[in-house]
């Protein structure tokens, strides 16, 4: 549903279906969104008396649509590298939540940096563990795509156990992942100081990356920190 969106041009605003009923109607409020696509397996329930479109996308008969690329005939306005790519809401730890909106030509821009800068390739695999709600995600989402390589998704909640996420990317032979400090260290320490062999380089971002973190990691991995 997110590629899609983007790809007709228009943004995505990411719900935890888990998180409390009250902030997800907040965010249903201040985003008004035209519709709401989720999955009869999450059971999304729109809160309050508030009416939007819902459509489960596993289980929607979509025969009758065709699967070409949108035409500009068919689009309600312009598209334009600022028009909004996808906004996703702050904790709220501070107040309420903000939703921070960012366009699609910021969203290409960077990816296209990335590409160029991490080498980001056909011959690639790129770990997707983050949940929708937060920023890097978009990395996870995208960088795999726009290089022609592979995502390989992981499980659900999959992101919070280190040694799901070593085998995971070991068996998938992954070749660049994202990673805040704090969790590369406990991948580190699962791992006995060792990551996954087809690890080219890892991006720890995110929060300040401790020195002793850093030189356990290149003491005894070949991957790019």
């Amino acid at each position: 549903g997110m590629y899609a969106v983007a790809k007709a041009g228009g943004a995505y605003v990411p719900v935890d279906p888990e998180q409390p009923a009250e902030r997800t109607g907040y965010i249903l409020e201040v985003a008004a969104p035209v519709a709401v696509l989720t999955t009869e397996r999450d059971g999304f329930e729109v809160p309050g008396e508030k009416s939007v479109r819902t459509l489960a996308i596993d289980t929607a008969d979509l025969s009758a649509l065709s699967g070409a690329p949108v035409t500009d005939a068919e689009r309600r306005a312009p598209l334009r590298a600022s028009n909004t790519a996808y906004v996703i809401f702050t904790s709220g730890s501070t107040g309420r939540p903000k939703g921070v909106a960012v366009p699609h030509g910021a969203v290409v821009n960077q990816l296209v940096w990335k590409r160029a800068e991490y080498a980001l390739g056909a011959d690639d695999a790129v770990l997707l563990k983050t949940a929708a709600t937060f920023d890097l995600s978009v990395w996870e989402f995208w960088s795999a795509l726009v290089s022609g390589g592979r995502l390989v998704i992981a499980a659900p909640d999959g992101h919070r156990d280190p040694s799901y996420l070593n085998g995971l990317t070991a068996e998938q032979s992954v070749t660049t992942l994202h990673v805040v400090p704090s969790m590369l260290e406990a991948l580190l320490v699962e791992g006995g100081g060792v990551l996954a062999g087809s690890l080219r380089q890892v991006l720890a971002i995110g929060e300040a990356l401790p020195a002793a973190t850093a030189g356990r990691f290149l003491a005894r991995n070949a991957a790019r920190l």
